[in-house]
């Protein structure tokens, strides 16, 4: 039982932060990603864009926040990210074709 507490404390100590940074992170990330989602609302409803495509904006910011802010949690932790990105990057390409953008 001993052995058992000793590794629990090792391994706490270990990732301990390393959590407790990640939870920090996601935290303060998400307030600000609803705070810029509010902002960006108001400065859409100001310049006269219907309150629908305010809101549809504002939420595509929020997501796109959000992702982000998760992806620098899991950077946080350690965890290799390239291939998150990459996976993420998919179901752009197809968007961006037909307007030949190339990456």
């Amino acid at each position: 039982m001993k052995e058992v507490l000793n590794q629990i404390y090792a391994w706490a100590a270990a990732y301990g932060l390393n959590i407790i940074g990640a939870l920090v992170i996601l935290i303060v990330g998400k307030f600000v990603a609803g705070w810029t989602k509010s902002i960006s609302e108001k400065i859409f409803a100001k310049s006269k864009i219907d309150e629908t495509v305010s809101k549809f904006l504002g939420n595509i910011i929020y997501g796109l926040m959000i992702t982000f802010v998760v992806i620098m949690a899991i950077i946080s932790l350690g965890v290799e990210t390239s291939s998150v990105v990459a996976v993420l990057g998919v179901p752009a390409k197809p968007l961006v074709l037909p307007y030949r953008i190339h990456f």
